[in-house]
């Protein structure tokens, strides 16, 4: 039945109803001209008639008047009558707001009316997601009005989301997570440092101290990190300013030191005339670099001058050259020092001859013996005291030699041979030759003698061949029982001239007693013993305590008779349910007839709790907690303790809230502004603009002042605020490096309160753009970062930035989670160009190395190309322009060898602004196959 017809049938039955009543009349006088005067009920003699306990309705055979409605809404035709008496058959008519009953059969009741005076619904003022999450809770709301017809009234009671708040483990703003966006606890201080993590604690780096601050949204955060040591550009002062572990490096020597120097060569200093000069130490104006200035003051060696007595060119010798006795003549020797008279080694003689000119000098040095290469001749030749030290053997000798196994030499048929003293004429050494002659062990093959040289004769000849006996490999005194047998072994050849006993053919040795066959199959004189069921058979079984089965979840199993290795045995109890720990769940797990014994609540559910005095829950800053229902398995579940309720604190002067939850915000409370500037560090590329947005309050007065200003930052820093004197503004630097800017206030007392943010402003970093003459070639750029091995000239190689996987900034280079992707913008494949490759945030001391390749000409074989490294773009200005003329196929592309490819150049970054172009020039052919870095 649908509910149009049971709403008639409703109509009906009380009319009937009513029709057996009292007969009263409702209204002041219950006169009426029609059924307009009668809402919900008929006009019949000029009385309202009504199915409610009202008038009595005239029998049913009574004309319904003109117009009449009934509580269905259903308009009556004139004259109509219900047949016999019948109600449920008034047709559709219109809906009349206010009866509850749905008028006009479309199933709904009231639709599009208002609301009855007095009623009560459910209701929300916060997002439709939000109810019931967390703190959010419905409200309700009231039907308010004087007629039938109403209007609801204001949501009374809806707790809409709020904003977050630290540390109390409430979900506060209602969006499923509690205390999100906290990272520390308000007040909180740690160890802080920002430099390069290799650097703290080295040289002069020392660690700060953060504070964790609140947020605008409620959330906290680690402040700036104050009082810390960073790195900076080493100079040479004896410390370690740039915290590499190393000091003064690039400092070649002490500032304003002095020392003596020498120019001349190394081997005239301090000899004759020479003597040494001065030099001093200079440092550059940056004071980062120190080298040694000239050396001044010092004499060099020159011509010897003959009769003054000097040694004029410093070589230990006064006036050398300067002539002798003619005829004269004196020892000499050209060897190395110790050598002389050693072994073959003897001096010569000079004599003094004309010089012409009427000078004399020494003539050459004849008949000197001087080391040679040593040969085995039994001499020392090479005059180092030791005779024929890399000879071997005797050269001609002959010995005895053996080249077998240790321990067979001599033994039974084991013979020795000989070897030569082999040596070359004139030669430096000499050596054994080869063993002629020996004989060693060989396989025993039963022939009275000792062949191996183990010592042993024909052992391993275990019998004679053909012959035959019996066998039998099953235990001891299974032999004829049952069906066990013996069989019959042959004496054969096993190899190496040996003989033994073959396999025993035709036994019959004990098996697995096999259930059911009334065979001894072991062969132990007993049939199918250990046989305690049929294989195959099935039982129920249980192993649960008595009177637990068929109990909650407890059910029987069953088992299957097996074969085992002694006959068989019912396999374990499979598919049986034991009892378990009684959990809160609506089961009885423990199977004992009772369901959920001492629980208390449902596990997993949670309610709001609150511990705090009375009056102040939900005053000011106080707010509930959470309380969850904990299970303890096989005891029960209880309300576990309130945790992340906020309870009444000692009241904060300056910052609006009521913390002790009497509802007066910094009740007692006078003093200075206060102010929140944005959480440290915030991070921007140069040339680009950020929102600083601070905030501030003061308890007692009326902020007059505002301002924002850099109190530090890098040299040459350019930069401007949108509004320097506003709560919020906009900041733009142009130059890379940390700034530190003050947000101050001041109130209409002179007070004033200060806050900082540090800003690191990063450089724009590394670009590659490139342009050719070509107006058909295809030139494809390439980028390596600094783990890269090879250009991926033929594939991808993630450490090579390029077409096949660099478009759009697809590619992600190591360290994970840092900026330092890099970028194709645009892959330029029909000529001109131009391509550029970048690398927005690059990794400083990194070497980026930058190459070209020739990928097709489509119709060119050359063409001019050209390669501009900007750094830092600070100035638009590239930091390097390099230009070939390069060359390729005209119409095959790819790593083929007569495409070539470029090399162009290594780009170290010194600071995210600067950087070190070295260029490479190296061309190579690309291919087959991927080329080496």
């Amino acid at each position: 039945m649908d509910r149009f017809a049971s709403r008639i049938i409703l109509v009906g039955v009380l009319l009937l109803a009513t029709a057996c009543g009292s007969g009263a009349t409702s209204g002041d006088d219950g006169g009426c001209t029609s059924n307009v005067d009668c809402p919900g009920g008929l006009c019949i003699g000029g009385v309202c008639r009504y199915g409610d306990g009202g008038a009595e309705i005239g029998g049913g055979d009574a004309d319904a008047p003109d117009g009449w409605e009934a509580e269905s809404g259903v308009e009556v035709p004139d004259g109509w009558i219900p047949p016999d008496g019948d109600i449920t058959e008034l047709p559709p008519g219109t809906e009349r707001c206010g009866d509850g009953l749905d008028n006009d059969g479309d199933t709904l009741a009231d639709e599009e009316c208002g609301c009855v005076p007095g009623d009560t619904q459910d209701c929300y003022v916060g997002p439709p997601e939000s109810a019931g999450v967390g703190l959010c809770r419905m409200g309700s709301q009231a039907c308010e009005g004087t007629g039938e017809i109403g209007d609801w009234g204001a949501c009374v009671g809806s707790v809409p989301p709020g904003a977050e708040e630290c540390g109390d483990g409430i979900d506060n703003d209602c969006d499923g997570s509690a205390d999100e966006g906290c990272v520390c606890e308000e007040g909180e201080r740690r160890a802080c440092y920002t430099g390069p993590a290799d650097t703290q604690g080295v040289g002069e780096c020392r660690p700060g101290t953060q504070a964790c601050l609140e947020t605008p949204e409620g959330g906290t955060t680690w402040g700036e990190c104050l009082g810390q040591v960073l790195p900076s550009p080493d100079l040479c002062d004896g410390l370690d300013n740039n915290c590499d572990g190393a000091a003064d490096e690039g400092c070649l020597c002490p500032p304003g030191a002095t020392e003596v120097c020498y120019d001349g060569p190394p081997d005239t200093r301090g000899r004759g005339v020479c003597r040494d000069g001065t030099r001093a130490c200079y440092v550059d104006p940056g004071g980062a670099l120190s080298m040694w200035g000239p050396c001044t003051g010092w004499s060099g060696p020159a011509a010897e001058a003959c009769d003054d007595g000097l040694d004029n060119d410093c070589d230990g010798m006064t006036d050398e050259g300067c002539g002798c006795l003619l005829g004269e003549w004196r020892p000499c020797y050209g060897g190395p020092v110790g050598t002389e008279g050693v072994g073959l080694c003897v001096p010569g003689r000079e004599v003094c001859i004309d010089a012409g000119g009427g000078r004399t000098t020494w003539g050459a040095c004849t008949g000197a013996v001087l080391p040679r290469p040593d040969v085995c001749d039994g001499l020392d030749n090479d005059c180092d005291g030791v005779v024929d030290e890399e000879c071997l053997c005797p050269p001609g000798a002959t010995e005895s030699c053996y080249e077998g196994p240790a321990g067979t030499r001599g033994v039974g048929e084991c013979r020795d041979g000989t070897r030569e003293c082999l040596w070359d004429p004139g030669a430096t050494s000499s050596r054994w030759g080869p063993c002629d002659s020996w004989r060693g062990p060989q396989t025993e093959i039963c022939d009275l003698r000792d062949n191996d040289c183990d010592g042993m004769i024909d052992e391993g000849c275990a019998c004679a061949r053909g012959d035959t006996r019996s066998c039998y490999s099953g235990p001891a005194g299974t032999a004829g029982v049952g069906p066990c047998r013996a069989g019959t072994q042959t004496c054969v050849d096993v190899g190496g001239g040996a003989t033994g006993w073959g396999a025993c053919v035709g036994e019959v040795v004990p098996a697995t007693e096999v259930c059911g066959d009334r065979v001894d199959n072991d062969c132990d004189g007993a049939t199918d013993e250990g046989c305690a069921c049929t294989p195959g058979e099935v039982r129920s079984c249980y192993t649960g305590p008595a009177g637990t089965a068929g109990n909650g979840i407890c059910r029987a199993g069953s088992q299957t008779c097996v074969e085992t290795s002694g006959g068989s045995a019912w396999a374990p109890c499979s598919g049986e349910v034991l009892p378990g720990v009684e959990s809160c769940n609506g089961i009885d797990d423990d199977c004992d007839a009772a369901t959920d014994e001492g629980c208390l609540c449902t596990p997993g559910t949670t309610q709001p709790c609150y511990t705090g005095p009375a009056g102040t829950r939900g005053v000011g800053e106080c707010r509930d907690g959470m309380q969850a229902c904990i299970e303890t398995p096989g005891v029960g579940s209880s309300w576990g303790a309130c945790t992340g309720q906020r309870l009444p604190a000692t009241e904060i002067c300056g910052n609006g809230l009521d913390e002790d939850c009497d509802g007066v915000p910094d009740d007692g409370c006078s003093g200075p502004p206060s102010v929140v500037c944005p959480a440290s560090p915030v991070t921007m590329v140069a040339r680009s603009t950020i929102t600083l947005a601070a905030s501030d309050s003061d308890p007692d007065g009326d902020i007059v002042s505002r301002r924002w200003e850099v109190t530090s930052g890098p040299a040459g820093m350019i930069y401007t605020f949108g509004c320097a004197t506003c709560a919020s503004t906009t900041f733009r630097a142009d130059i890379a490096g940390i700034y530190q800017i003050r947000y101050t206030v001041t109130d209409s007392t002179g007070r004033s309160a200060s806050c900082t943010v540090e800003v690191r402003v990063t450089g724009l970093g590394l670009r590659v753009e490139v342009v050719w003459t070509s107006t058909t070639a295809d030139i494809d750029t390439h980028v390596l970062n600094g783990s890269a091995t090879v250009w991926a000239t033929s594939s991808t190689d993630s450490n090579d930035c390029h077409w096949r996987n660099c478009r759009g900034g697809a590619l992600t280079w190591p360290p994970a989670g840092t900026a330092n992707d890099p970028r194709l913008d645009v892959d330029d494949v029909d000529g001109l160009g131009p391509e550029n490759i970048n690398v927005d945030v690059v990794n400083v001391g990194e070497t980026y190395r930058v190459g070209i390749h020739w990928w097709n000409g489509w119709g060119s074989t050359s063409s001019g190309v050209t390669v501009r490294i900007y750094c830092g773009d600070i100035e638009a200005v590239p930091a390097r322009t390099v230009t070939r003329t390069m060359t390729g196929s005209a119409s095959s592309s790819g790593a083929i060898a007569e495409n070539q490819f470029w090399k162009v150049a290594d780009v170290v970054f010194t600071d995210p602004d600067h950087c070190n172009v070295t260029e490479l020039g190296v061309v190579v052919p690309s291919g087959p196959g991927n080329i080496a870095r």
